[in-house]
């Protein structure tokens, strides 16, 4: 087929000119009608273009492409690609997309010296680059050639900004391909760079293809000039049309280009170099073309800066509150001062939300999330990506002691090398070791620059980030650090509980600024400020003036609900009266104005604004779509919603997401839901997340709770308790577990009945409360026995024993317990609650020195684990056995029994029996016997594996051992 541009005779089938570049028209078979290039359906005739051999090929190439795509999609845009299947959104229609052009450039030249099968792998390897990011802000590939890729955004998945999200997704595509260039580059000694082309025009999406990639056909040329963007653009650039960047000007910074010549094009068509994202500008507060500085808050402001430019010029940290009552102006006052902050100060935030008292640590993520550049939604390789380049940037040498346990704090997994640093520990540790490294990070930060935390709301935060607040009031003291915490004076409140600790500790560094209702006198300014309207008259004035009782959220929305009952309009040049002054009258309260403005919404917004605060103050689009499955014009109704300045949208990528102006605002929503309709979202809303997002089971248990579905909220209740005592938020996780048995019978599972028990006993012994450990575990006992469930009883009386033994002195009782325990166990074959028993009878029997029994019990925990194929209590039993033997002055026995533990542990990979081996057995048998050089290069080893797993028990033993050597 020769090209029309240049002229050059490409081989049949070829999409794109294998001279120019440019993309190659083709006719229909059946009928002659010329097509569109890349057409796979006649738009005349709607015969299949191409013959059936060569549809069939492509059918097989497509099923092969797919399964290779399917590892890149997130499991939340393959379900909605297999919704739009379903629901015939991937038919043929015309839609606006989003294309985006991306090739290898130098490939040809790269891929004639190569062999043909080194070339696919390196190009297999550069496609996992392009495609991943494609997905990630959810667009689809529209087609895979040799060594390129057609994307489009806004079809089958339409977003608003799918723009922004092509161009979020081509700078990725340049970012993360930027270490495999160099790695080709090395192992190749290959150049090669990547360019991409973007454009925004009408397509025809026709449905060829699969769920995961469709082939899509172009009407006019709009895929033309996408294609020639990339084919213009320089290696490691990406160049856009006027068109995308009309649609997105105002989020990216550009270069102009000036014109690119287009066959079929009677002008050049304007082309721009995108430079990168903008800085994303701060929220618009207030009411548009209303605007009041801040009025009778100069002390408070003055203090604030002062707390600052302590910080800025002297490096002084501090620790700043900032307390009031609801729509008293906390957030005003702090928002100002962080537009007012000094070069070089950086400035980050935690929010905590009124629904997330009990979700563990939410706040603490959020303030995390901003440390590192993320908007909480990345991938899990994207969140590691960019806590190890934080931590590096802020701890030289310190990112395998730092980074794993600020990504498990973000609910990420370290990459396979580093797993160790979290694999081995226990709750209580897990939570001490991430505390340390965020408290090391931010220090670390603060370092490099002056640093500002601020912790916003946080009378609504889970008791585990209240610690963490407590942890980070000593970092004050130490490095160029200040903490802005903003809540409401309740003394009942763990929030009040620092502000005490903060005012009797560390006065030298605190700065308290209580917010009170304005003066009179300063209402009376503000009202003058706001409502600087022509022809409205005293009477209304002096009526806001004293409803307001001083308080200038209260004022903000009086104001507002003036302008949406058209008592106050704009002209187009100012905001003026118009004739319906005398049937305005405001509401004695705030929380009646709320309602009183809602209720003015249309039928459509005001549903919409009820759903959403269900799910929350703060919530997500898709989110609020599934609680509302049948409205139409969704997208309308929060434009006007954000319009009347109810809601605001916070962020769009990668998801969208909303939030309520004012928690009061959230709060008269809700109230204004009949229960009826409440129970009904909240199990939509429960229905979803358990369809895509399991992992958050507080959420759905919650949800379920509202719905008053008690028997499917169980699992989940149970479920949150489990997560929140693995991350040692122990009150919460006591609330979870106490909750789920409220509402638990004789009909409840045996099973979950026995995890919440055996989770609300452990819980209650980290907490040091032994008689409530003890309660739950009888209670475990006495509930197996009444179900005839053997394994249950026995897990109640192995725990009760240990608890009797150890904390109650009851030794005899407590022995009775797991003697009973373990013939119970026998006779049901029961080796679980067998290897349970034994091991409670080492460690009872270890605390009276009764050795020859911990012997016995060890050796039979060992040979129970190998029996049931179960590694845990075979390293568990040889390793007891052999520091037994220590303890015995059995040193030739102790020897061989740790090394065989040791070459075992080695074999299995457990780093933690190999630190205890060679920090305590080992080297005291090498030292008894005389050869201190061994004892003191086995220690030496297990120094540095428990120093690499965090296993600080066998630290101090390898620190004992050498000192009293040294």
């Amino acid at each position: 087929m020769a090209c029309a541009n240049c002229g050059t005779d490409n081989p049949g089938g070829a999409s794109f000119c294998m001279g120019c570049g440019s993309a190659l028209a083709t006719a229909c078979s059946s009928c002659g009608t010329e097509l569109p290039p890349n057409a796979a359906f006649c738009f005349s005739c709607g015969a299949q273009v191409g013959a059936p051999a060569a549809a069939a090929a492509r059918q097989g190439a497509t099923a092969e492409a797919d399964e290779g795509l399917r590892r890149y999609i997130p499991p939340e845009l393959l379900n909605k690609l297999e919704f739009a299947a379903e629901s015939g959104t991937m038919q043929g229609e015309r839609r606006t997309v989003t294309m985006l052009f991306c090739d290898v450039k130098g490939s040809t030249s790269a891929a004639r010296n190569l062999d043909p099968e080194e070339w696919a792998d390196i190009m297999n390897g550069a496609f996992e680059h392009l495609i991943a990011p494609v997905y990630r802000y959810e667009g689809t590939i529209a087609r895979l050639m040799g060594d390129a890729i057609l994307a489009f955004f806004g079809a089958p998945i339409g977003h608003e900004d799918d723009p922004e999200r092509a161009v979020l997704a081509a700078l990725a595509i340049l970012d993360e391909i930027e270490p495999y260039k160099a790695a080709i580059r090395r192992d190749w000694g290959i150049d090669f760079d990547v360019r991409v082309g973007i454009n925004t025009g009408l397509v025809v999406v026709g449905a060829v293809g699969s769920d995961l990639r469709v082939e899509y056909t172009a009407m006019g040329d709009a895929v033309n000039l996408a294609a020639r963007m990339e084919q213009t653009a320089a290696p490691g650039t990406i160049q856009i049309t006027g068109t995308t960047r009309s649609l997105i000007d105002k989020l990216f910074e550009f270069e102009d280009l000036g014109g690119v010549e287009v066959k079929g094009h009677d002008d050049p068509v304007a082309a721009f170099r995108v430079l990168g994202a903008q800085e994303r500008p701060d929220t618009i507060r207030g009411i548009e073309g209303l605007e009041a500085p801040l009025i009778g808050r100069d002390a408070e402001m003055a203090a604030l800066r002062d707390a600052i430019d302590a910080l800025s010029t002297g490096g002084q940290g501090r620790i700043i509150s900032v307390t009031g009552e609801a729509g008293v102006g906390k957030s005003r006052l702090v928002a100002d001062l962080k537009s007012a902050l000094p070069d070089g100060v950086a400035w980050h935030e935690g929010r905590s939300l009124s629904y997330e008292t009990e979700s563990p640590y939410s706040p603490v993520r959020r303030m995390l999330l901003s440390l590192m550049g993320l908007s909480g939604g990345e991938p899990s390789a994207e969140v590691w990506r960019k806590v190890e380049s934080a931590v590096a940037a802020a701890l030289p040498g310190r990112v395998a002691d730092v980074a794993p346990f600020v990504a498990w704090m973000l609910e990420t997994e370290p990459p396979t090398e580093l797993a160790h640093r979290t694999a081995y520990l226990k709750p209580p540790q897990l939570r001490s070791e991430s505390f340390r490294a965020i408290i090391e990070l931010i220090e670390g930060l603060a370092a490099t620059a002056p640093l500002v935390i601020a912790f916003e709301d946080l009378h609504w935060a889970d008791p585990a980030s209240l610690d963490l607040v407590r942890e980070l009031l000593g970092v004050a003291d130490r490095a160029r650090l200040s903490l802005v915490l903003m809540f409401r004076p309740r003394r009942e409140d763990g929030s009040w509980e620092i502000h005490e600790t903060v005012e009797r500790d560390r006065p030298h560094l605190y700065t308290h600024v209580a917010l009170l209702p304005l003066a009179e006198s300063e209402t009376r300014e503000l009202v003058a400020a706001l409502l600087a309207v022509d022809g409205l008259d005293e009477a209304n004035r002096r009526i806001i003036l004293d409803k307001s009782e001083g308080n200038p959220f209260f004022v903000e929305e009086i104001i507002r609900s003036m302008i949406d009952t058209a008592i106050v309009a704009h002209d187009g040049s100012k905001w003026v009266a118009t004739g319906a002054q005398s049937e305005f009258s405001v509401p004695d309260n705030l929380s009646a104005l709320l309602v009183t403005r809602l209720d003015r919404l249309d039928e459509r917004c005001r549903r919409v604004a009820q759903a959403a605060s269900v799910v929350g103050r703060q919530f997500q689009y898709d989110e609020l779509a599934a609680t509302l499955p049948d409205i139409a014009g969704l997208d309308d109704a929060l434009v006007d919603l954000q319009r009347r300045d109810i809601v605001r949208e916070v962020t769009r990528i990668p998801k969208r997401r909303y939030r309520f102006k004012h928690a009061l605002l959230q709060e008269a929503a809700y109230d204004t839901v009949l229960l009826k309709q409440r129970t009904q979202l909240h199990g939509a809303l429960a229905d979803f997340l358990e369809r895509l997002h399991p992992e958050r089971s507080g959420d759905i248990a919650d949800h379920l709770v509202k719905s008053r579905q008690m028997g499917r909220a169980l699992p989940y209740l149970v479920a949150a308790g489990e997560s929140a005592a693995a991350g040692y938020a122990l009150p919460v996780a006591v609330a979870r577990f106490e909750q789920a048995l409220t509402t638990m019978d004789e009909t409840t599972p045996s099973p979950l009945l026995r995890r919440t028990l055996e989770g609300l006993g452990k819980t209650r012994e980290y907490l040091f409360d032994f008689p409530g450990a003890a309660e739950a575990y009888e209670r475990l006992r006495i509930e197996g026995e009444q179900r005839g469930d053997v394994a249950m009883r026995i897990s109640g009386m192995n725990k009760r024993g240990l608890v009797r033994g150890f904390f109650f002195a009851e030794r005899q009782q407590a022995l009775d317990d797991l003697v009973s325990a373990e013939e119970m166990a026998r006779e049901a074959d029961d080796g679980t609650g067998l290897v349970e028993a034994c091991i409670n009878q080492c460690y009872l029997r270890t605390g009276y020195a009764e050795f020859d029994e911990v012997e016995y019990y060890m050796a039979e925990v060992a040979r129970l684990g190998d029996e049931m194929g179960d590694t845990e209590p075979t390293l568990f039993g040889m390793a007891h056995f052999a520091n037994t033997l220590a303890f015995l002055t059995r040193f030739d026995e102790a020897l061989e029994a740790a090394e065989k533990l040791l070459a075992r542990a080695e074999e299995e990979g457990n780093l933690h029996y190999q630190a205890e081996m060679l920090t305590f057995a080992i080297p005291t048998c090498h030292a008894r016997n005389g050869d201190f050089a061994a004892a003191m290069a086995a220690v030496e080893r297990g120094m540095e594996i428990a120093q690499r797993i965090g296993d600080r028990t066998s630290e101090a033993y390898a620190a004992t051992f050498q000192g009293k050597v040294a």
